[in-house]
């Protein structure tokens, strides 16, 4: 699959994300590191590495709290949330566990870790209790990309999430971004900020195609955004017309590490002032 920078920053930061995502993982790509990337993997396969990075991004404790709030649960684990304050989390290698690279897997660990933990029987309960908070990173980028949250089905909610990048359903006109696969109408669930399908429609009749390959690289923009300090919400989308560019400013902003707007703002300046200067 060839994924061209187009001009269009929500699609552009998605692909330079999807490029981050390969780059952890230490996967083969083609690029010229200007414009384009030649990636030969399956929509599933790319959406895999681009989950497991989100579950890199957030500490095990993020996961073992949601945990610990599970209504279901709540009463099993009543009074033993100290445990998560006295537990050494840094004894667990998460980038060792990531590189399995198989989702299954790495919420096997963690569900195993959880029980050692508060000493509950249940595992399988927890591995189906954690794959559905894996999967609802990805609400927080496609809006209701997996929302159905009910009991029964989130024992399959990764199966469900992958479900979408199913290519019979993407029959109708050719993607909008890449051109060259068949794609599907353009919905929040499948696009950044994309806007209602109300306003997004002329006649009822929706624009903009998106294939799977297309989809699976907007689930990765959040990982071309700069984010302040330690924040998870506090972030600026970075955007420059090529990779290249947008590496080098991505990297002078990770070195500078402004924490606020006010600090980013001298920083663009004088990265501005080096690039005229060459």
């Amino acid at each position: 699959m060839k994924y061209t920078l187009m001009g269009n920053f929500q699609y552009d930061l998605g692909v330079f994300g999807l490029k981050k995502v390969l780059d952890f993982f230490e996967e083969k790509y083609e690029t010229d590191e200007k414009y384009y990337i030649i990636v030969d993997k399956t929509p599933e396969e790319l959406f895999e590495l681009v989950l497991l990075k989100l579950i890199y991004d957030k500490p095990i404790q993020y996961f073992l709290r949601k945990i610990f709030d599970d209504k279901e649960l709540k009463n099993q684990l009543k009074d033993k949330s100290n445990i998560l304050k006295d537990f050494d989390f840094n004894s667990i290698d998460k980038k060792k566990l990531v590189y399995e690279k198989n989702v299954n897997k790495i919420c096997e660990l963690y569900s195993n870790i959880i029980p050692d933990l508060i000493e509950l029987e249940d595992k399988e309960r927890i591995f189906i209790e954690l794959k559905a908070k894996f999967i609802s990173l990805l609400n927080n980028i496609l809006l209701n990309f997996q929302a159905d949250n009910s009991k029964v089905n989130r024992k399959k909610s990764y199966e469900l999430a992958v479900s979408k990048l199913d290519k019979n359903f993407y029959k109708s006109k050719s993607c909008s971004y890449c051109k060259e696969n068949p794609g599907k109408e353009v919905t929040r669930d499948s696009f950044f900020f994309a806007p209602s399908q109300l306003n997004a429609s002329w006649f009822n009749e929706i624009p903009f195609m998106i294939c799977p390959y297309c989809l699976v690289s907007n689930l990765a923009i959040t990982q071309a955004l700069y984010f302040f300090g330690n924040s998870s919400q506090n972030a600026l989308a970075i955007y420059r017309s090529n990779l290249k560019d947008l590496e080098e400013l991505y990297q002078y902003l990770e070195t500078s590490k402004p924490n606020s707007i006010g600090k980013l703002t001298p920083i663009i300046i004088n990265y501005e002032k080096a690039l005229l200067c060459r």
